[in-house]
């Protein structure tokens, strides 16, 4: 019981880091226009894949404590087919997309004057890869099966690991041990070109240029080999424990090793995002400015509403204004909301920060937005 408690816990710690890390890494590439690069995008998707996963394990730790009873019949079979797949393929998701970062850092550095495939087709290459983690868990989709004991089903992995055997080592040889040599081979080109060349030394604002380009470039790719690492570091006990297993070479106890060896698996999702943080003073920025905004007030004033006469549109003159610098308002001759609307748009893109905004029709032919500015 004791251990139980503990690994419920620390689950939850990691389940916690995973919707929190990931959640943010995704807003900020997807709020910041000067992070929407081709590594990004991929980094982008691996934090959704993380996502994916953090999910399908909740799923799974709820039918661990309900010791794998499943429920029977054909939606029961169909769903038990679904939930062992999906054990699979985020896993194989993730580590193809460290291998297509691999890839991408491949090209900025030795290729820097053409644009790579993959950034030319990009979308089309990530959707590719979730069809392939998809037929790559087909196996396990068509041969997963429940088994009664008692009054009750099980959807469990352990009473068809014997059928396995070639599945798990095709599996592991092309989503293991292939992505990780095409990294390893990318990722020695890679340093060896950057750690080569020499820095330029302080002089003119190209060479500045230059050192800092070559000094980001090496930052990164530290950053990316570092979470290959720790890809290797939380699942490499796991493959090892599993293929153990296959081959009768060990019996891992379910309720303790096995579940100690999927949560040093599920580690890798609830710390990598923040490998992002420690090594990236863009996704640093964004989260204080996430932060900063989450936590910045804006006051409310009473509204000094102006009528206008015959023109379309007039700002409340300075009299007439509330002491309120972050406040403005203004009155349109006309009730139409999409019209309104496109002129709260462009007032927003006109100050260059965020707002809030309050509409009140006054008569028939007349609205007034009172804007309250979050500088």
């Amino acid at each position: 019981m004791e251990f139980q408690s503990v690994l419920s816990a620390v689950y939850s710690i990691f389940i916690l880091a995973s919707l929190f890390g990931n959640s943010m890494i995704i807003h900020i590439i997807r709020t910041n226009n000067s992070m929407k690069t081709t590594t990004n995008y991929l980094i982008l998707n691996q934090a959704c894949g993380d996502l994916y996963r953090t999910l399908v394990e909740l799923k799974n730790i709820t039918f661990r404590s309900m010791g794998n009873k499943w429920f029977g019949g054909f939606l029961g079979l169909i769903t038990c087919k679904l939930f062992l797949a999906n054990l699979f393929l985020p896993t194989i998701f993730s580590v193809w997309i460290l291998a297509l970062i691999a890839v991408d850092r491949f090209y900025a550095v030795t290729r820097t004057m053409r644009t790579s495939h993959l950034s030319q087709h990009l979308k089309k290459i990530v959707f590719t890869l979730w069809i392939w983690s998809l037929a790559s868990s087909a196996d396990v989709l068509i041969k997963g099966s429940m088994k009664r004991t008692g009054d009750h089903f099980v959807c469990y992995l352990e009473h068809i690991f014997e059928q396995w055997k070639l599945f798990y080592s095709i599996t592991v040889t092309l989503n293991l041990f292939l992505p990780l040599v095409t990294m390893a081979f990318l990722y020695g080109i890679v340093c060896s070109k950057l750690w080569s060349r020499e820095v330029p030394g302080e002089g003119t604002n190209q060479n500045r240029r230059q050192a800092e380009a070559i000094k980001t470039a090496r930052k990164v790719t530290l950053m990316m080999i570092t979470l290959v690492a720790l890809y290797l570091l939380c699942f490499f006990p796991f493959y090892i424990g599993i293929t153990l297993k296959f081959f009768g070479y060990v019996h891992i106890n379910p309720n303790k090793l096995a579940s100690s060896l999927l949560l040093v698996a599920f580690a890798y999702s609830g710390i990598n995002p923040y490998v992002y943080f420690i090594y990236s003073r863009n996704f640093r920025n964004g989260f204080k400015n996430h932060c900063r905004n989450c936590c910045k007030r804006s006051r409310v004033d009473v509204a000094v509403f102006f009528r206008a006469k015959n023109i379309e549109l007039q700002e409340i003159p300075s009299s007439l204004k509330t002491t309120a610098s972050h406040e403005w308002f203004y009155v349109i001759s006309s009730t139409d909301e999409d019209y309104s609307l496109h002129f709260i748009k462009q007032v927003v893109v006109w100050r260059k920060c965020s707002c809030r905004f309050y509409l009140q029709v006054l008569s028939d032919k007349l609205i007034c937005i009172r804007f309250s500015f979050i500088d």
